[in-house]
């Protein structure tokens, strides 16, 4: 409809656009919105996205020569893009190196599901350093075992996305991205192969929080919510997955 209507109409061929290029999601060769060859076809049309999924990984073709992560590696296409808001990004081991270089828009939200490692690191942090704008970002950080590789995340500085409200992620992702920081949500994803090692050290940046939710069950936490429940000492909402057996009766920490 809104493709005849700007044919047709002028006056009505800005909103078309607007309404037509809102939002794309790539999933392999599916997709929801206009597909990518529009946009590498059309790069002018990107100025209009505001929210872009994208979604190549083992499940979809290889993405190193997939048109959906063309339009986000250096080019017309990705120049255009400079009122995208909502990016969310999955991707295999061969994504593009130059994914996410030299990007015009500020992002109010992002969301990195491969698994950090390596190189990862310092190509995730050069992007977040130009996204001042952000307040939610999620991601997972990868720990290699028995010693093979960076066995601890450096700590973004938080002069690093200032505006950052919720953080996302697996432990490594908190050890990295919470310390000195003021954040409201926090939602933990837990990960096999995390460290059971406990958060005593950012007890004071979970006194900030004030919603707090786990992908694990109270009762195979480790460390167990009794030690958490005491740093919440703002905390409003909390959701916690609950598996067999109910949370122990007296939890001094958590306040209705």
């Amino acid at each position: 409809m809104w493709v005849a209507l700007a044919r047709k109409n002028r006056l009505l061929c800005e909103e078309a656009r607007r309404t037509l290029y809102h939002s794309v999601d790539y999933k392999g060769d599916e997709y929801r919105g206009a597909p990518s060859s529009v946009f590498l076809n059309n790069p002018h049309l990107a100025t209009y996205l505001i929210s872009c999924t994208i979604r190549c990984d083992h499940e979809s073709p290889a993405p190193l020569d997939h048109p959906a992560c063309s339009i986000l590696r250096p080019g017309p296409v990705l120049a255009s893009m400079t009122n995208l808001k909502e990016l969310f990004i999955k991707v295999g081991e061969d994504y593009p190196p130059d994914m996410l270089e030299s990007c015009p828009f500020k992002l109010y939200s992002f969301s990195w599901y491969h698994e950090i490692e390596g190189a990862d690191f310092a190509n995730l942090a050069s992007f977040l350093d130009e996204q001042d704008e952000l307040r939610h970002l999620q991601a997972d950080w990868t720990y290699h075992p028995h010693g093979t590789g960076s066995s601890k995340p450096a700590v973004l500085l938080p002069s690093v996305c200032p505006k950052l409200e919720q953080l996302n992620g697996n432990h490594g992702i908190i050890e990295m991205v919470l310390p000195h920081r003021k954040l409201r949500t926090l939602v933990w994803d837990t990960l096999w192969g995390d460290p059971r090692t406990s958060f005593k050290h950012l007890a004071k940046e979970f006194s900030h929080l004030e919603a707090f939710s786990c992908y694990e069950s109270p009762n195979t936490m480790k460390p167990p919510l009794s030690e958490y429940t005491p740093y919440f000492q703002n905390l409003k909402f909390c959701h916690l997955y609950l598996v067999v057996r109910s949370l122990p009766s007296h939890n001094p920490g958590l306040r209705d």
